[in-house]
């Protein structure tokens, strides 16, 4: 059994989705074959999509952006059709709220339908910059007690070639918590690029 797990974050390195896919990657049973790959160019190569033709399932981890799929994972999703494969999509978004990532994860569905893949189901994570912090902290302990579940279920999907309504789970981190921390990292980047706080709030 092939699973293919699919960056599709447009940063070259650090990304949330990287982190998720290598935290689902540990969930997955021993007898599972892995191949991973990225959507990062906008292109996939003959080998990638080799694989891909090849897959059993499919899990594809990517960012929100703009309420919506990245345009790279777009180009890429072009590409494939008719695969037969199962289809598993993490979307995680800088919005506390999970249900955030709804439209996003009604896109690679329908996207499924289009092109003779096969959804299963989808995983909205919220708070999902969060998990770059959290790399230290093992998945299921403290404020990852919540998004373990949620992988564990995805796990047992991907065994069984099963799947379900989506779920929807935000960082186990108090809200308040979650958007000081965010508000005290906009500053560092505003310090680090030569403007200043009061910047955050200039109309362009």
């Amino acid at each position: 059994m092939l699973t293919v797990l699919i960056n599709g974050s447009p940063k070259a390195k650090e990304s949330a989705s990287g982190v998720i896919l290598s935290e689902i990657k540990g969930c997955l049973k021993d007898d599972i074959e892995v191949c991973e790959t990225s959507f990062r160019s906008g292109k996939i190569s003959d080998g990638d999509m080799e694989c891909i033709k090849r897959a059993d399932s499919i899990i594809l981890a990517f960012p929100l952006y703009v309420d919506c799929v990245p345009s790279n994972v777009l180009r890429c999703l072009e590409q494939i059709e008719n695969t037969g494969a199962n289809v598993y999509a993490v979307c995680n978004s800088g919005f506390y709220e999970a249900g955030q990532n709804a439209l996003a994860l009604d896109v690679i569905r329908n996207w499924c339908i289009r092109n003779g893949l096969k959804w299963k189901r989808g995983i909205g994570l919220g708070g999902g910059g969060a998990v770059i912090g959290m790399q230290s902290v093992p998945l299921g302990k403290g404020p990852k007690k919540n998004i373990a579940k949620a992988f564990g279920i995805l796990a047992e999907n991907v065994a069984a070639g099963t799947g379900g309504e989506n779920i929807y789970v935000s960082i186990g981190i108090p809200r308040a918590v979650y958007k000081m921390a965010a508000d005290m990292g906009w500053k560092k980047l505003v310090k680090e690029n030569g403007l200043k706080t009061e910047d955050l709030n200039r109309r362009m």
